[in-house]
């Protein structure tokens, strides 16, 4: 009989180890689901973040001086809106357009003095 008792014993002890082993792989399999959705959230953030943060997107608006409008901070110049490029542009034709007309009057000065 003490057989007896002492085989049902380890038998009791062996399913309590087996139910908490299940137990225990549960618990571990749920904290490894959280850690994954946890980290999914996380690279999603910063996902988002770094495709609307104003500092490492091209937003312009952000180079504008808090003070004076007409002023730009050159620390966070993100480039020139499309209307001052095409000034730029503008502005060069034009000294382009006076450098010509300059070498043409050149010219013909210094052909009138070759005349002479």
């Amino acid at each position: 009989q003490m057989e007896n008792g002492a085989k049902r014993r380890k038998e009791e002890e062996a399913r309590m180890c087996q139910i908490e082993n299940l137990e225990l792989a549960r618990q571990n399999k749920l904290r490894q689901e959280q850690e994954l959705f946890a980290l999914k959230n996380a690279e999603d953030d910063q996902s988002n973040y770094l495709k609307n943060c104003p500092l490492l997107t091209e937003e312009k608006s952000l180079a504008k001086h808090a003070i004076a409008e007409h002023r730009f901070r050159p620390d966070h110049f993100k480039g020139f809106q499309k209307e001052e490029v095409e000034e730029i542009y503008r502005e060069n034709d034009a000294v382009i357009q006076e450098k010509h007309e300059i070498a043409i009057r050149e010219k013909m000065t210094d052909d009138e003095w070759a005349r002479n």
